[in-house]
């Protein structure tokens, strides 16, 4: 089993919506999306990885990360939580990369680097 993980940006406009993830479970022959319902359409992600069971976006608009298990996504049942402790004001995240869920660091404005 393959799967794939997309995000897009947030469309802007009247009504806005929501960055979504693109997803596949089979390879890509088949796609779905689900919106990030913890973005507001005003904010972009600006990346994401798979960490542990888990799906974390990360924005620097809403200097927060944002994040669903990986199952329920591809179920259809997920449910989307933020978080938004732990970042210094103005240094918020801008990239994320993790080898597991306990080894997972985000990249911030200014060098910062939170791990």
């Amino acid at each position: 089993m393959q799967r794939l993980f997309a995000v897009t940006a947030s469309a802007g406009g009247s009504p806005g919506l929501a960055a979504e993830v693109i997803w596949s479970d089979d390879g890509g022959a088949t796609t779905e999306d689900t919106s990030v319902t913890t973005l507001a359409a005003n904010e972009d992600p600006d990346d994401m990885a798979c960490v542990g069971t888990r799906l974390v976006i990360v924005s620097n608009e809403s200097l927060s990360l944002h994040h669903a298990l990986i199952e329920d996504i591809l179920d259809g049942t997920e449910t989307w939580a933020e978080v938004a402790t732990g970042f210094v004001a103005a240094k918020g995240p801008n990239a994320i990369f993790s080898l597991g869920a306990s080894f997972t660091w985000i990249v911030g404005n200014g060098g910062y680097i939170y791990f």
